[in-house]
């Protein structure tokens, strides 16, 4: 319950640990079953749970974990990875994990779960209570930077989300994955930026399959050019990136490129069997 803060520029700041690494394929890291309470302040690599958690590979097998961990402290951070659960996770898979604290960052890559979330092979059942506000890129209810997790699923974002810089999504700031699923995950926080790729689900997507996804929530730009607006995608790209069988409720606004399931579908995307 005793807060945590730090001056100056410093790194590596959580509620639980505040840098937690994988030595090798034996020792892969686990958190498990962790609750924070306290208000956590630092300046990067800033996390409820974790500032900075790495596995120790890309496969199945040696991915570290963060599950069943709560935060329920008010997260800020200074500057960049900033998230409820963890700042920045490599080779990390996060699973039946909540955040209810409010996070707050002021650079690159701030989330409900983690700012900055890189190849884990599943990241799943995750839950965002709280309000996401940053002032910078790559901000999302779940995950702000989402980068070759093979399946981001069954994940669920109530807060609301604001950006004042690119790439803003319900679930995903920005999401890339060759060929990998973002599946069956729900958005019913509202989500707005003041600049563009803003998307109830993905603010951006490249080569990555979207399906059976819901967004409730309200999704809108004030950016006054090519906004790319999105009930489910903002801007989605590649001949890889597919967005199937999604459902927006929410209402969409701005000012151009904007659009019931995606602001725009650029270089071969596919868009099928999607109710707005």
């Amino acid at each position: 319950y005793g807060n945590i803060s730090t001056s100056g520029s410093t790194y590596y700041v959580g509620g639980i640990v505040g840098r937690n690494y994988g030595y090798n394929s034996s020792y892969p890291t686990r958190i498990d079953y962790c609750n924070n309470y306290a208000n956590v302040n630092g300046y990067e690599y800033v996390g409820g749970i974790a500032g900075y958690t790495y596995g120790y590979s890309s496969s199945e097998s040696y991915n570290g974990f963060v599950t069943y961990c709560v935060n329920s402290g008010e997260i800020t951070g200074r500057y960049y990875y900033t998230g409820g659960i963890a700042g920045y996770a490599y080779y990390v898979q996060f699973r039946n994990n909540t955040n209810n604290g409010a996070v707050t960052g002021a650079g690159y890559y701030t989330a409900g779960i983690a700012g900055y979330c890189y190849y884990g092979y599943y990241q799943q059942y995750n839950i965002n209570n709280a309000d996401i506000t940053s002032t910078s890129y790559y901000t999302g209810g779940i995950f702000g930077y989402s980068y070759y997790n093979y399946y981001n699923q069954y994940n669920e974002n109530r807060g609301d989300v604001t950006s004042g810089g690119l790439y803003t999504g319900g679930i995903n700031g920005y999401n890339y994955g060759s060929n990998y699923y973002c599946r069956y995950n729900l958005n019913s926080g509202n989500v707005s930026s003041t600049s563009y790729h803003v998307g109830g689900i993905n603010g951006y997507a490249n080569y990555t399959y979207t399906d059976y996804c819901v967004n409730v929530g309200r999704v809108s730009s004030t950016y006054s050019g090519n906004a790319y607006v999105g009930g489910i995608t903002g801007y989605a790209t590649s001949s890889s990136a597919y967005t199937s069988y999604c459902l927006n409720a929410g209402k969409v606004s701005g000012y151009t490129y904007v659009g019931g399931i995606a602001g725009e579908g650029y270089y071969g995307n596919y868009i099928s069997y999607c109710l707005n």
